[in-house]
C-alpha cells in the first residue's frame, strides 16, 4: 500500500475528504518530522505543487487539528508549529535554534 492510500485512509476514517491538497500537505507533514510550521510545510511543496497556497496549508492544518489528526505546538516565539503524536506528551524546546523536540 503506498503513503498516499496510508494518509487516503486515515483521512475517510476521520470523516474527511480525501482531496489531493490534504493528500499533498499530510504527506510533507510526515516528511519534515521536526515540527513544522505552516510555512516550512507550504516551502516544502511549493514547487512541486505551486497552485497549493499557503492559505490553503494553515486551513487544512487546522481541519487536521480540528479531527484530531495532529496537535499544535506552539514555541517561545509564538510560532505554532505542528506535531503529529496526538496524546498527551511534553516537549523539549532549544531557544537558540527554535528546534522543538518529544520528550
Amino acid at each position: 500500500m503506498s503513503n498516499f492510500d496510508n494518509i487516503r485512509n486515515l483521512l475517510t476514517e476521520k470523516g474527511l475528504k480525501a482531496t489531493t491538497q490534504r493528500l499533498v500537505i499530510f504527506e510533507a507533514f510526515e516528511n519534515l518530522h521536526n515540527h513544522p510550521t505552516a510555512k516550512d510545510i507550504y516551502n516544502f511543496i511549493k514547487n512541486k505543487y505551486p497552485s497549493i497556497s499557503l492559505s490553503t496549508v494553515y486551513n487544512t492544518l487546522d481541519l487536521f487539528v480540528e479531527h484530531n489528526i495532529i496537535n499544535t505546538v506552539k514555541s517561545d516565539f509564538g510560532t505554532v508549529r505542528y506535531d503529529g503524536i496526538t496524546n498527551h506528551h511534553h516537549h523539549l524546546y532549544c531557544h537558540e535554534s527554535n528546534k522543538i523536540e518529544d520528550y
